[in-house]
């Protein structure tokens, strides 16, 4: 907080009344400066708060951009999980109809073949009561 003219005058006069005119003269020209100091120090802070909210500002920014693409890349795998796991639907169920031929086709070789064994033995032991 700087102080106006008037009381600038004020506390010089008392301060040369305590001190002397020279040293109150020296102090008022170090508080001067303090006041330019401190000042510049706020000045300062204020632009490097500045800088960190413009920085922080582009992070999130950066953030939403990637949180963007990385959506987009999941929807895509998503999208390819889905496409692989149809394929490979469609092969099983091409598979099932192919094992579903081949045990009906040794289903019925099977069948035949039970049934000319039971022939053949028929007839082996047609020919041995024969004998």
């Amino acid at each position: 907080m700087s102080t106006t003219g008037r009381a600038r005058r004020r506390l010089h006069e008392r301060l040369a009344q305590v001190l002397g005119p020279e040293e109150a003269e020296t102090l008022l020209d170090e508080m001067g400066s303090h006041d330019h100091q401190l000042s510049s120090l706020r000045d300062e802070v204020r632009i490097g708060f500045s800088k960190v909210a413009t920085d922080i500002a582009e992070v999130r920014t950066d953030m939403a951009d990637l949180r963007a693409e990385l959506k987009g890349d999941m929807a895509g795998l998503r999208a390819d999980v889905k496409t692989e796991i149809a394929g490979v639907r469609t092969e099983v169920s091409g598979l099932r109809g192919d094992f579903s031929l081949d045990i009906a086709k040794q289903t019925r070789q099977l069948g035949l073949w039970m049934v000319g064994s039971q022939l053949s033995l028929a007839a082996i032991i047609l020919a041995a009561t024969q004998l």
